[in-house]
C-alpha cells in the first residue's frame, strides 16, 4: 500500500500488487535443451545420433541416424554452428564477432540455424516436465476458469518453447494461439490488444521458431507438437530449404537493440517496478548480459529478496552482489529437482 498527497488537505491511498519475477537460464530447460556448453558439440553430432534402430534377417543392427532424416543443408549448417561455437568458446562469442565485423549474412544465417536446431530439439525430446509441475502448482481457478496468478512475471533468456509446451499440455489442447487467453507471450504477442490484464512472459533475446518479415510474422509452433516422424520431418526440411531470405528469426543477442527485442525489453522493465520477489531458476549473471542486468535490479526498486535455484549457486550470488549496491535478502537453492516456489507466491 502506497500513500500519496492528492491536493494540499488530500491523500489518495494507492494498493500496489506485490509481484514476483521467475528469472529463466539454460538451466531451467536443461533436460531438455542443451546448455551453452554443450550446444555446440550436440550440433556437431547429427550424423551419431541414433533415431531408430532395428535387427536385420542375419541379426545384425541397422541404425538410422537424424542426419538420414535431415535435410542436408539443415545437416551442414548444424555442423557449421556447432565448429564455429566450440572454435570459439560458445555460439554467443562467435554471434558477438560476426556482429562487431558486420557480417551480417552470417549472423541471419546463425540465427536461423540456431532457431531450427531448437524447433528440432523440442520436436524429437520430451519436454521439461518441470515446467508443468511449476505452472500446475501455481495456477487457479477463477469463476470455474484456470488462471495464471497476475502477479506472477516470467521473464527468459532462453530461446526455447518449453513455457508454451507446458501450459498447452496442461490444457489439453496444442494450439498455439489459445495461449494468448492465458499468457502474454512476448514478442510473439506484442502487437495483440486485449482488454483482459493477463500474466506476462517476456523472452528477453527473442524466442525460436518465429520469424517477421515485411509481409507480417509466422510461427512454426505446430511442428512441435506434431513430434518427430516422417510427416513431421518432411514438412520440417521442406521449410528449412525454402525460408524467404528476408525472414527475421526473432532470436537475438544481449548486445543488439533491434526493434522487436527493444519493445520486449522496455515492456518487461515497465512489468518489474512492483516485483518485490525475483526466484532465479538456472540463470548464471553472465558477462554479456551485466548491463541488462544491471537495469533489471534497478527498475525492480520494491525488490527484497533473491532466490537463486543452482546447484552451484556461490558464484551466481557474488555476481549478483556485483550489479547492484541495494541490500537486498539473497537465499541459495541447491535443489534442482523443481522449480523453487517460495512463500511469497500464494497457492
Amino acid at each position: 500500500m502506497v500513500v500519496r498527497r492528492n491536493g494540499p488537505n488530500l491523500f489518495l491511498v494507492e494498493t500496489i500488487m506485490k509481484k514476483t519475477l521467475y528469472l529463466l537460464g539454460a538451466g531451467a530447460s536443461a533436460n531438455c535443451i542443451p546448455t551453452v556448453g554443450g550446444i555446440s558439440s550436440e550440433m556437431m553430432a547429427l550424423d551419431r545420433m541414433v533415431f531408430t534402430s532395428s535387427i536385420k534377417d542375419n541379426g545384425s543392427i541397422k541404425n538410422v541416424f537424424f542426419s538420414d532424416l535431415l535435410a542436408k543443408e539443415f545437416v551442414e549448417d548444424c555442423r557449421w554452428l556447432g565448429e564455429n561455437g566450440l572454435s570459439h568458446g560458445t555460439i554467443d562469442v562467435y554471434a558477438k564477432k560476426l556482429y562487431l565485423k558486420n557480417e551480417k549474412e552470417k549472423l541471419q544465417k546463425l540465427k536461423l540455424t540456431l532457431s531450427f536446431y531448437l524447433l528440432f530439439k523440442q520436436m524429437h525430446m520430451s519436454h521439461d516436465v518441470r515446467y508443468d509441475v511449476f505452472l500446475t502448482t501455481i495456477m487457479k481457478l477463477n469463476n470455474g476458469k484456470i488462471v495464471i496468478p497476475d502477479e506472477i512475471v516470467i521473464g527468459t533468456w532462453n530461446y526455447d518453447n518449453q513455457v508454451l509446451i507446458a501450459l498447452l499440455n496442461i490444457l489439453g489442447l496444442f494450439e498455439p494461439s489459445y495461449a494468448l487467453e492465458f499468457l502474454d507471450i512476448h514478442p510473439w504477442h506484442s502487437n495483440v490488444h486485449s482488454k483482459n490484464q493477463r500474466p506476462k512472459l517476456f523472452h528477453s533475446n527473442g524466442m525460436a521458431g518465429f520469424a517477421t518479415s515485411a509481409f507480417g510474422s509466422v510461427d512454426y509452433y505446430h511442428l512441435i507438437w506434431k513430434r518427430f516422424n516422417n510427416d513431421s520431418v518432411n514438412e520440417f526440411n521442406k521449410i528449412y530449404r525454402e525460408i524467404a531470405p528476408g525472414a527475421n528469426f526473432t532470436i537475438h543477442f544481449a548486445w543488439e537493440n533491434e526493434d522487436v527485442v527493444e519493445r520486449v525489453r522496455s515492456s518487461f522493465f515497465n512489468e518489474i517496478t512492483q516485483v518485490e520477489t525475483i526466484v532465479v531458476i538456472g540463470y548464471s549473471f553472465p558477462t554479456f548480459n551485466r548491463d541488462y542486468d544491471k537495469k533489471l535490479l534497478k527498475e525492480a526498486p520494491l525488490l527484497k529478496r533473491i532466490y537463486i535455484q543452482d546447484l552451484n549457486p556461490d558464484g551466481v550470488i557474488e555476481r549478483v552482489k556485483s550489479l547492484t549496491e541495494e541490500k537486498i535478502e539473497i537465499v541459495a537453492i541447491r535443489n534442482s529437482d523443481q522449480f523453487y516456489i517460495p512463500v511469497e507466491v500464494a497457492i
